[in-house]
């Protein structure tokens, strides 16, 4: 099986429909991603310093929690629109040829 790179939107979408299907800790995230922990990291920083989720600090032992805030969800919207929009995913793009072919001219 050819494995496909996803790219950074797909990578962050995952981690924001996680945590909105209610995946709030770091380790269920990071299974429902498909992440590793330092991948999760920089993930989860990046979303937070442009505001999409936000952390909260949760029980005694000052474990943490994610949440999407105002701004992902209209993100995860976005997404999902374009989606429709273009509604081929990355492998089918990969193996499938188009009908036909534009000149290049």
């Amino acid at each position: 099986m050819n494995a496909v790179n996803r790219s950074r939107w797909d990578i962050a979408v995952n981690i924001l429909e996680a945590v909105k299907g209610g995946e709030s800790k770091p380790n269920g995230i990071m299974i429902h991603a498909n992440l590793n922990p330092r991948r999760l990291r920089f993930y989860l920083s990046l979303l937070m310093g442009e505001g999409l989720i936000a952390v909260e600090e949760s029980g005694r032992r000052g474990g943490r929690s994610y949440i999407v805030t105002e701004k992902g969800e209209r993100a995860i919207k976005l997404f999902r629109e374009l989606a429709e929009l273009m509604p081929f995913n990355r492998v089918e793009a990969a193996v499938q040829k188009p009908k036909r072919m534009i000149p290049l001219e």
